[in-house]
């Protein structure tokens, strides 16, 4: 194993450490105004396999996680604390299926040259990731996007949600220690069974 990719125990970089679950509770706390995580799960050496994760309850976060491989990454974000950095929020109705194909209007315009998280603030949270959407995309985007309207939908870019501490955006899986991503709740991975998780890899 290559010394960049050397396995360590490091407490902030894994995601079931005290702190880190810690922190995944505090913001799905029931006895708070309604709240959601959305983000990412990266598979370790998973040639660049990638799930998206939404949810309200983090039992059911810590259940993906601990389904996970070791050494699996996760970058979650509280949906309560980047709102206000949202390119748009418009709320989508089932009601009402023109509401999604202004939405899909407004996303494919914005997508260009721009990959775009789009959040579904539904009862079941769903969440998608866009880029450059055509004539085809923009037809199977509202498809796919009716069925969860019925709330708020927020469009973020995902070079702001990547940003580091020194304004620069993380283009990979894992940011360095010295610029992680400011705006994500948890940036972590999976640990082996002694603990120990790697500083970087290919996913």
């Amino acid at each position: 194993m290559l010394e960049f990719d050397k396995w360590k125990r490091v407490e902030d970089r894994n995601i079931l450490a005290l702190e880190s679950v810690t922190r995944l509770h505090n913001v799905l706390d029931p006895t708070e105004p309604r709240n959601m995580i959305f983000g990412f799960h990266y598979y370790y050496r998973g040639g660049q396999g990638c799930t998206n994760v939404a949810s309200r309850s983090p039992d059911e976060v810590l259940q993906e996680v601990e389904a996970s491989m070791s050494g699996d990454h996760f970058t979650l974000y509280s949906l309560a604390e980047v709102a206000h950095l949202a390119e748009m929020k418009v709320p989508v109705r089932r009601s009402d299926p023109h509401s999604a194909k202004e939405l899909v209007a407004a996303v494919r315009k914005r997508s260009r040259e721009t990959e775009l998280v789009i959040v579904f603030d539904i009862a079941n949270p769903e969440i998608d990731v866009v880029y450059d959407i055509d004539d085809r995309e923009a037809s199977e985007c509202y498809l796919e996007w009716l069925p969860w309207s019925g709330g708020d939908v927020y469009v973020f870019r995902m070079d702001v949600l990547d940003e580091g501490r020194d304004g620069s955006v993380v283009s990979s899986v894992s940011p360095p220690s010295d610029s992680p991503r400011v705006h994500a709740l948890l940036d972590a991975k999976r640990p082996s069974p002694d603990g120990r998780t790697p500083s970087s890899g290919s996913y």
